[in-house]
């Protein structure tokens, strides 16, 4: 089965400038921030298209960017994660920078989030990297060893 490749040609890219002869334009989704530095860029609005995601009924804001061919694959895979944080709501306008946090929490009249307040996380992600450590280990001295502790 061979993957059909598409071709985005007959589009612009973002900051008006042609591909060169190992370029081509592809997609990637216009966030927040994407959005924020074209602006600041003055550059053309009308390189912004929304692209009518299948089966959702929505449009998702994107600009085109040149990449090398070989980078297609690549590309193609963080436009569609991008796509899918951006209909999930993910990284959305409502998201809070580090900045926003920390004045929030200076501010003795604001109800703040303290992003360093708590490492439950951080001590659970460490725990279980440790036990996949040790579930390693007990696999290469015996294979059922490790079957049985997992």
């Amino acid at each position: 089965m061979t993957k059909e490749t598409k071709d985005y040609s007959g589009f612009r890219s973002f900051d008006n400038t042609p591909c060169g002869a190992d370029e081509i334009l592809y997609p990637v989704v216009v966030d927040r921030d994407m959005r924020t530095q074209l602006n600041a860029e003055g550059l053309d609005r009308r390189n912004v298209f929304y692209w009518p995601v299948p089966r959702t009924g929505r449009k998702v804001p994107v600009a085109f960017i040149r990449i090398r061919e070989q980078d297609r694959e690549a590309t193609e895979y963080y436009f569609n994660l991008q796509l899918h944080l951006y209909l999930s709501g993910e990284g959305s306008a409502d998201a809070l920078s580090l900045d926003q946090m920390m004045e929030d929490m200076e501010d003795g009249e604001k109800a703040g989030v303290d992003p360093t307040g708590s490492t439950d996380l951080e001590d659970q992600a460490f725990l279980r990297l440790r036990l996949d450590e040790t579930g390693e280990k007990l696999s290469r001295l015996d294979p059922l060893y490790g079957e049985i502790f997992r």
